[in-house]
């Protein structure tokens, strides 16, 4: 029998009690608590009802935050709907208010459908309606359904299993339910698109020197996931739509452009999973006479790095790397139409030698829930004259240097990397240890709602040959 779970993330500050006007977010345990009933019925209304102890919100408070009640399906099916429940319509109850809780009134129409929802020391009602509730039963799932105030730092959960009444195209009735072990989330299927923040979003080259972080001015990722299996993990897929030209006055343009064919990934909703990124490059791992000697070479080297570790992409310097010509024999990047030309652009500076990059995903300790990694495809040229587009050319006078297609892994957890015989010498970079990142993950219920602000994907890869020499490239794509 299907569950029908009704989440409940409210809060009130200590700070209200006392009538300060501030409204700090903390964050609280989830409680998990019986459900009494819930009701579901398409394009008339939602009704909510848990009876319980212990529901008085401890952090966050609605009249100064809002909230967000959503009601889903958590697994593909009925869909999701949310609906904002602004602060105007919260007032506190009891003396001082909020001592006895809180309620909302909104006025039922379609931009504010929430009529009631009311949380006091013995009960949390719900109750909205109207053609918002655009729901679609059957539930092939679980119901949940999530009030969220501020953050959602605090949640209250119920799991509607006890009894199925109905679960019908026109009617999901289930109620007298126990607390569930946990609070579950809703299935990340779907795709979303990820409009990057500035303050967020860069691109740093570290090279024997260390480069400033420089900010991409706009751009987009878009990422798509399944269904989750039985250890709460769902495959993803992430795609660069387009990003903003990077200008770096009297030095470069830098242009970055979607590439496709990369593997994908995953999210895990329940979390466990290690998900780290790890990345080994080294100039040189031997001589190459073509591509295919090159790439039996890197592979074995990866092979050696250690468990996990496979080929992520090699190049026999003096040769094409994509484009018509992949493949065949250059001197400049003119030669190599749609790609470019290992070991510099201009000339290759250390003809018939192998430059590999191993890479291992999958690593480092158990991630939190909402961790995602994934594998995006693009393109990095830097184009004189500093004019700030990416029109420039024709090569080799107008790119100074071009990565050709690459799949850089991603991740929302750590990105280490490290590059070994950095310019053909016995340097590495960084000159001690491994460049480590750390991104930040949202729920797979936010991911499900398209609320992606606080996510972070990050990744490491390196440039073999550019005009600033080789370099450890760190790459963070932040969500608005």
């Amino acid at each position: 029998m299907a569950l029908a779970v009704i989440r409940f993330a409210i809060g009130l500050t200590a700070a209200f009690l006392l009538g300060s006007q501030s409204s700090p977010v903390a964050a609280q345990p989830d409680t998990v608590l019986a459900g009494h009933g819930v009701t579901v019925k398409p394009g008339r209304f939602v009704k909510v009802v848990v009876r319980g102890s212990a529901l008085l919100p401890t952090a966050n408070d609605p009249t100064l935050l809002g909230a967000t009640l959503r009601v889903f399906d958590t697994a593909p099916g009925a869909g999701e709907n949310a609906y904002a429940l602004p602060a105007s319509g919260w007032r506190g109850l009891g003396i001082p208010p909020g001592s006895a809780g809180f309620v909302y009134r909104g006025t039922g129409l379609t931009t504010d459908p929430c009529r009631m929802v009311r949380v006091t020391g013995k009960l949390i009602k719900a109750v909205c309606g109207g053609s918002a509730v655009s729901l679609a039963p059957p539930f092939a799932g679980d119901v949940g359904v999530e009030l969220a105030v501020g953050d959602g730092a605090q949640r209250h959960c119920a799991s509607f299993g006890g009894t199925t009444v109905r679960n019908t195209a026109e009617l999901t009735k289930r109620h007298s339910a126990p607390a569930p072990a946990a609070c579950p989330t809703a299935q990340p299927t779907g795709t979303q698109v990820c409009a990057l923040a500035p303050a967020r979003s860069t691109i740093a080259y570290s090279t024997l020197l260390t480069f400033p972080a420089w900010h991409l001015p706009s751009g987009a990722l878009r990422i798509t996931c399944g269904t989750t299996d039985g250890s709460g993990s769902a495959p993803c897929t992430c795609e660069l739509l387009h990003a903003g030209v990077i200008h770096i006055p009297e030095i470069a343009d830098v242009c970055i452009t979607p590439s496709a064919g990369c593997p994908g990934g995953q999210i895990d909703c329940s979390g466990g999973a290690p998900l780290d990124t790890a990345l080994v490059a080294e100039h040189d791992v031997g001589p190459c006479g073509d591509e295919t000697t090159c790439d039996a070479a890197c592979t074995a080297d990866c092979s050696a790095a250690g468990s996990g570790y496979a080929r992520l992409d090699s190049s026999c310097e003096g040769f094409c790397q994509a484009g018509s010509n992949d493949g065949l024999a250059c001197t400049n990047i003119s030669q190599c139409p749609g790609g470019h030309c290992a070991g510099g652009n201009a000339a290759p500076l250390h003809a018939g030698r192998c430059n590999c990059i191993c890479g291992a995903s999958g690593q480092g300790g158990p991630s939190a829930a909402g961790t995602l990694s994934c594998n995006v495809g693009l393109q990095v040229r830097w184009e004189l004259p500093a004019d700030g587009d990416c029109l420039d050319g024709p090569p080799p006078s107008g790119t100074p240097f071009d990565s050709g297609p690459i799949c850089l892994p991603l991740t929302s957890a750590t990105a280490t990397g490290v590059l070994t015989e950095a310019n053909n010498t016995a340097t590495s970079i960084p000159a001690s240890g491994v460049s480590s990142e750390s991104g930040t993950g949202v729920s797979c219920t936010d991911f499900a709602f398209g609320q992606l602000t606080g996510l972070q994907l990050v990744g490491v890869n390196v440039a073999f040959d550019p005009a600033i020499g080789d370099s450890l490239v760190r790459v963070a794509f932040g969500c608005q």
